[in-house]
């Protein structure tokens, strides 16, 4: 549920710009999640709409992006997205990647474990 947190953030941070440049309205809003955030794309929108409700944000367009992770792995070569479990238990750590070709432990993960506000298109 660390969803709702983040997405009010993020409103927050839009409503902030929004009124920083005396905007009439919020055109359009992109995020990008990291995959390895595991933050719910669909969760995300929703949190996000209801706090910018009533405000100068209500009814933009909302773009949400899962920024994918990168793997290489030092003993066959592979570079690619890790394997990654769909049901992670957010309290635990994550296991270890390993190569999804040979699994193989020796690998380099790129980790998307960050959570963006990329863009914001303002009505001023």
């Amino acid at each position: 549920m660390h969803e709702v947190t983040i997405a009010r953030e993020v409103a927050e941070k839009v409503v902030r710009e929004a009124e920083r440049a005396n905007a009439k309205s919020v055109v359009a809003i992109e995020v990008e999640l990291g995959d390895l955030t595991f933050l719910d794309p669909v969760s995300m929108e929703m949190w996000i709409r209801q706090a910018l409700a009533e405000g100068p944000a209500e009814g933009a367009a909302l773009r949400i992006d899962v920024a994918r992770s990168t793997l290489k792995c030092n003993a066959c070569g592979f570079q690619g997205p890790p394997e990654i479990p769909d049901h992670h238990d957010h309290h635990l750590p994550l296991p270890g990647p390993d190569c999804p070709r040979c699994g193989s432990g020796d690998v380099q993960l790129d980790g998307r474990t960050d959570c963006i506000l990329k863009r914001i298109e303002l009505e001023v």
